[in-house]
């Protein structure tokens, strides 16, 4: 597919969540400077979708946030000079609660997936991703969506089989189960929510179960409880906050 149809592509995607005449804000932080202007380039071309800021570093954004209009989605990488992208989350969402932040990162190792997720990032994509995957991540998490790639997906599965507690201490239901595998074999929600016969929204619920359940047994987080049990309620706290806002909007 060439950039141009790779363009119109995602101009037919479905309409993003805000009112007709609102467009949807979103900032990046990427220091590389090459994938920072593609991006910015492609999500200016999208009907109802505006960059207006692109940063090199987390303190170029800090500084913006505190005399411009927060944005709706924040595209995130995490390898970056000075703040790295992980204290970038804290730090953003302690000035703008409501921005929902993507991390877009090359890192796919479990700490930092899991610190992201506990941090209060509400999706996690790789830079392998399509830019279609990347349009319709931001119009998914502005419906109260948690998108992650299938690598990450399956990093849930693999956390699951590697560990010897036994199933029932995750406390996942068969419905959770069976969702996570049609998940890792390359499912979209919607796909999973039409074969399954479910809401869009009570199948990205569950997958939030899901991952909610891998933080609080990953060895890490359980060495942090152990001394501080505010690091898992936190992290549990953020899921009940992304879920409670996302039946408000839906009301």
């Amino acid at each position: 597919m060439s950039r141009s149809e790779s363009i119109v592509a995602m101009s037919n995607l479905r309409d993003f969540d805000k009112s007709a005449h609102e467009s949807v804000i979103v900032w990046l932080i990427e220091d590389n400077e090459f994938y920072r202007h593609t991006i910015e380039d492609v999500l200016n071309q999208i009907d109802r979708l505006t960059c207006p800021k692109a940063f090199g570093s987390c303190e170029d954004a800090l500084s913006a946030l505190a005399s411009d209009v927060p944005p709706d989605v924040v595209l995130l990488d995490i390898g970056l000079p000075g703040m790295d992208g992980i204290e970038g989350i804290s730090r953003i969402k302690s000035i703008t609660p409501s921005s929902h932040i993507i991390i877009l990162t090359v890192h796919d190792d479990d700490d930092n997936v899991f610190r992201a997720l506990s941090a209060g990032a509400s999706g996690y994509l790789l830079k392998n991703s399509s830019k279609e995957k990347i349009i319709e991540s931001i119009n998914e998490v502005l419906q109260g969506g948690a998108p992650m790639n299938a690598q990450i997906a399956k990093k849930v599965l693999s956390m699951f089989t590697q560990f010897t507690t036994p199933k029932d201490e995750y406390h996942l239901t068969d419905r959770e189960r069976e969702i996570l595998h049609l998940l890792v074999d390359g499912n979209t929600k919607s796909r999973i929510a039409d074969t399954l016969y479910l809401s869009y929204h009570t199948v990205d619920n569950h997958i939030r179960n899901t991952t909610l359940a891998w933080i609080i047994h990953k060895p890490m987080f359980q060495t942090c409880l152990s001394v501080d049990g505010s690091h898992v309620v936190i992290a549990e706290n953020r899921f009940d906050e992304a879920e409670a806002g996302a039946q408000d909007e839906q009301r």
